[in-house]
C-alpha cells in the first residue's frame, strides 16, 4: 500500500492527477469494492460532500466524504459507515474528482452525483 500511495503522490504532484482504484466498501453504494476507479486531483481546498484520500494517525490511507468542515479540521465518514472521523486537514493528500463505473467517466460536478450527493 505504501507503495501505491508514494506513485499516487508522485503522479498528483508530475502530473495534477492520479487513479485509484476502491478497494473498500465503505464507500457502497457510491463506490465499488475493485469495480470502480477515482480520479484524484491535490486537495488546497475542499468542502462538505467531497470524496478526499486522506492519511490518519493509524497509517491507512482512507477514501471518505467530508460531513463537516472546521477551520483546521474535516469529520469525515464512508457513505456505508456511521462512525465519523476528524482529520486535521494537513492530512488530506487529494479529492476525487471523477470517477469511473464500467469504463464510463463521471464527474463530480454532474447533476446526477450532486442529488447524491
Amino acid at each position: 500500500m505504501e507503495q501505491l500511495i508514494q506513485l499516487v503522490a508522485l503522479q498528483l504532484s508530475e502530473k495534477g492527477c492520479a487513479s485509484l482504484t476502491v478497494t473498500s466498501n465503505s464507500m457502497w453504494p457510491m463506490l465499488r469494492h475493485r469495480k470502480d476507479r477515482v480520479l484524484l486531483a491535490p486537495a488546497e481546498v475542499f468542502q462538505k460532500g467531497d470524496i478526499i484520500l486522506y492519511l490518519p494517525d493509524n497509517g491507512q490511507y482512507i477514501l471518505h466524504r467530508i460531513l463537516k468542515k472546521e477551520n483546521s479540521y474535516v469529520i469525515c465518514a464512508g457513505d456505508n459507515q456511521c462512525e465519523k472521523e476528524q482529520v486535521e486537514n494537513s492530512c488530506v493528500l487529494a479529492a476525487v474528482t471523477d470517477f469511473y463505473r464500467c469504463d464510463k467517466r463521471y464527474s463530480v460536478n454532474g447533476t446526477g452525483y450532486r442529488l447524491y450527493r
